[in-house]
């Protein structure tokens, strides 16, 4: 009867209610594992480029001397970006911050290399208040100097492009960063793109930068972003970067 009723529909919004509590529970902790996974990863990439710099200055040092020697400036420089990469736990900052850090880790290069190599700049303004992944542009950079033109011999200037810009039509923020360096065999090419869906440790630290970020792009946009390589030996390679826009109310 009516008391039969009003059980079962008690038992039925308990159980609804249990399950709604576990689903939420278990977004929680899925989010919470994403967050870990995407800090390891970020992690990943700094001791490297500590390591290389450090050993660069160190070998400068013993060259020069005075506060004004490129060695002193790679020390404020570098102190700087670590200043700003260490400063938010946020997974997710500001394109402005993200070409910030890139502006340094660019004034650090410029004197390793001793301006051989051209940086190139096209990012609207408007742009610089949407959010990104943080740590991604410097990685893309440092990939591109070190597969481009590491060891190889170009006559044109060496040069790396950082683009930025919204495609209104779709929602999405592009970031592209170019090299006109020695680019990727088709063979390669494919070992790249397969480790770049592959789970588990990163075994091979070539092209790690890559690998890295596609892996923290897929989490932690469940599958609304790409990462895209073209290549030509020889000639060149873009890496271009697509993620949802995030943007201030100015943008909207």
């Amino acid at each position: 009867g009516a008391d039969e009723m009003a059980q079962l529909a008690g038992r039925f919004n308990r159980m609804t209610r249990r399950l709604e509590e576990n689903l939420e529970q278990s977004l929680r902790q899925q989010r919470e594992l994403n967050d870990a996974q995407i800090r390891m990863m970020q992690a990943q990439l700094n001791p490297h480029f500590l390591y290389n710099t450090l050993d660069t200055i160190k070998w400068m040092t013993v060259r020069e001397e005075g506060m004004d020697n490129p060695s002193a400036v790679m020390l404020e420089k570098l102190a700087e970006l670590y200043r700003m990469t260490l400063a938010s736990d946020d997974i997710v900052l500001p394109l402005s911050e993200e070409i910030a850090c890139l502006s340094l880790y660019i004034q650090i290069l410029q004197v390793r290399h001793s301006g051989r190599i051209q940086f190139v700049w096209e990012v609207e303004e408007a742009l610089l208040g949407c959010r990104g992944l943080k740590f991604c542009l410097q990685p893309l950079v440092e990939n591109a100097l070190q597969q481009g033109f590491h060891g190889y011999q170009k006559q044109v200037p060496c040069t790396i492009s950082v683009q930025a810009w919204i495609d209104r039509a779709c929602g999405m923020l592009h970031v592209r960063v170019t090299d006109n360096g020695k680019g990727i065999t088709k063979e390669k090419l494919s070992v790249v793109l397969a480790r770049m869906e592959m789970q588990g440790p990163l075994e091979d630290r070539e092209h790690i930068a890559l690998i890295n970020i596609s892996r923290r792009l897929r989490i932690a946009y469940a599958g609304r972003s790409s990462l895209r390589i073209t290549t030509r030996v020889g000639c060149f390679t873009c890496v271009e970067i697509q993620i949802p826009v995030e943007r201030m109310a100015s943008l909207r």
